[in-house]
This record gives C-alpha cells, sequence and structure tokens, in this order.
C-alpha cells in the first residue's frame, strides 16, 4: 500500500474522501486469504498529526498481520519517528518473515527555504547510506526494500516527482547481491522497471490516482489501489487490486 493521505479531520484531498478510501482497501485485504505481512510506503498522514498515526495504526494493525511503514514528504518526520516509539506497526527497523528480510528506508528530507516542509522530491543522505549498509551486510537473507521515492524517471509531468540523487543510489544498491525487490510509491501510479537486476515497483495511491500521460494532478479515478506481491525464491508476481 502506499499514499494513504489520512487526516484527523478527515477532509477531502482533491475531491476524494481518504479515509473511505482507506477502509475500502482495508476490507478487501480481510478478504484475501494468507497474507504474511502489509507494507506501506509513505505518506500515511496528509496532515502529519499524532492522532492520524495513531488512527493508521490501530486499522492497519486489525488485520492481525505484521505491518510496516517508511515516510513519505507528507508525513511530518518528527512526528513519525515519536510515534515509531509506541507503534504496533514496525517502523524504523527491518522484519524478517517467511525467510525474507524488508528493510524501511527514508528518503525524505526538509525543504531548504522551509524547513518545516518538507521537498517533494527525494533526497537519500549519507547516513542513509550508512544505515542501509548495516542492514545489508553480514546476512544472507533475500532483501526487499521500502522507500518512498522511486529511483527511477516515470516519465511525464512525474520526472519531478521522483528521488533527485536516484543514479548514485541506483549504483550504491547494484553490490548488494541479496537485494532483489525495492518497493516504492509517491507518484500514485504503478509502474515496474528492473534496475541493476533489482526489480523496483510503485504502488498504486490508496487514497487517489494520477497517471504520467494525464495533465498534472489530474486524478485518474478508478485507479486507486494496492499491490499484491507474491514471492516464490525471489520469482516476484505482482497483482493490482483496484478499490
Amino acid at each position: 500500500m502506499s499514499d494513504l493521505h489520512l487526516t484527523a479531520d478527515k477532509h477531502p484531498i482533491w475531491g476524494v474522501d481518504t479515509h473511505k478510501q482507506f477502509c475500502k482497501a482495508l476490507d478487501c485485504i480481510k478478504n484475501i486469504p494468507n497474507i504474511d505481512c502489509v507494507v506501506v510506503s509513505g505518506d500515511i498522514a496528509d496532515d502529519g498529526i499524532f492522532f492520524t498515526y495513531q488512527y493508521a495504526d490501530d486499522m492497519l494493525n486489525s488485520l492481525y498481520t505484521p505491518v510496516l511503514w517508511c515516510p513519505g514528504n507528507h508525513d511530518d518526520i518528527e512526528t513519525f519517528y515519536d510515534f515509531s516509539k509506541v507503534s504496533k506497526s514496525i517502523i524504523q527497523k527491518p522484519l524478517i518473515i517467511n525467510g525474507v528480510k524488508i528493510v524501511p528506508l527514508n528518503t525524505v528530507v526538509s525543504d531548504e527555504d522551509n524547513p518545516k516542509l518538507n521537498r517533494s522530491r527525494g533526497v537519500f543522505l549519507e547516513e542513509d547510506y550508512q544505515y542501509l549498509n548495516m542492514h545489508m551486510q553480514g546476512h544472507n537473507y533475500p532483501t526487499i526494500l521500502v522507500m518512498h521515492h522511486p529511483s527511477y524517471d516515470p516519465g511525464g509531468w512525474m520526472t519531478d516527482k521522483i528521488l533527485k540523487n536516484r543514479d548514485t543510489f541506483n549504483e550504491a544498491i547494484a553490490q548488494y547481491d541479496n537485494l532483489f525487490l525495492i518497493l516504492c510509491g509517491h507518484i500514485h501510479y504503478y509502474m515496474t522497471q528492473i534496475i541493476n537486476e533489482k526489480k523496483l515497483v510503485s504502488a498504486p495511491a490508496v487514497s487517489f490516482a494520477f497517471h504520467k500521460d494525464l495533465p498534472k494532478y489530474e486524478v485518474d479515478k478508478g485507479q486507486e489501489g494496492f499491490l499484491i506481491i507474491d514471492i516464490n525464491n525471489k520469482d516476484i508476481k505482482v497483482e493490482i487490486v483496484n478499490i
């Protein structure tokens, strides 16, 4: 799942009731058998309020399966990580499940002109590489990374909505032989690419969908949803579930 864009007062965003969309997604997931975990690749709270994270945490964990989050550019990073101290979801550490390691990353940086806001484009900093290297070395687990900003160019107006230093990032991850899948969000659009023998997948947004070939920020109605990802010995099958 990605881009929930929940708010405490439940006001519509881009004309969409994001809480209703979230509940529809949860209802769909409850009817899917044999789910091993739920991964959310950022933009959980559009308003960055502690209560909104608490609500999302309670609702996601009502699925009775492990839940892992990473932050998005609409999340308030300080509040996000403060909430991680009491969250039932896994936020600041990897999850190992069925012999696969899932590592959440932070690609969010504050705006240089207004530190209270985050940049739309992501950046992977030196400290983030240190964190990544720490969790990639010393084990043989097949590994998945979860990050908000895609490290590939989807084209169209979405070109400006990706990881700024993506070339450096893609070169850095090439060294990890056990890394085989990267999950991301942010562009509210499903895409998949192979870079340096790693499969990258962006999820359609649960809240409101966009399309790279439509006008900028025009909602692509009916394309909201999430992905079911089935992994068997690094063989990856992806199914889109529209809500």
